[in-house]
């Protein structure tokens, strides 16, 4: 898992989620502002509501009353949660990918264990088929 950071894809996802969300934050609230009944008032107001909206909660706090604003929120909306989705699925791909390598390695060691006692085992049944003595028990 500790390499994912390293994950070019992983990375850029990331910064392309954050990016979108600060942009898409700041820029809901000037078009908001102009109508009275809307919710938002600062820019803490449009990036929470752009959280909320990437991440596919939204609390319904905040949204967007105008029509460019509801366009913006689908857009959002839209290539939001499919990013933040893809975040998901890397992260559990790589998830499985460690825990597959982890069951090989050690299976892997276990062969590793088993072949050397047959080694052993084939070099007391040789030793004791040359010097024509029955093998010990144990």
């Amino acid at each position: 898992m500790r390499y994912i950071l390293k994950s070019h894809r992983f990375v850029i996802t990331i910064i392309i989620l954050i990016f979108m969300t600060i942009v898409f934050g700041f820029l809901i609230v000037p078009i908001e502002i102009s109508d009275p009944t809307t919710t938002f008032r600062n820019a803490e107001d449009g990036l929470w509501w752009s959280f909320t909206t990437v991440t596919g909660v939204g609390f319904g706090d905040y949204y967007p009353v105008t029509t460019t604003g509801r366009i913006i929120g689908v857009i959002l909306e839209t290539i939001g949660v499919t990013i933040f989705g893809l975040i998901i699925a890397i992260l559990t791909i790589n998830l499985y990918r460690d825990e597959q390598q982890f069951y090989w390695r050690r299976m892997t060691e276990r062969f590793d264990r088993i072949e050397e006692k047959l080694i052993k085992l084939e070099q007391k049944q040789d030793y004791s088929i040359k010097t024509n003595e029955k093998p010990k028990k144990g």
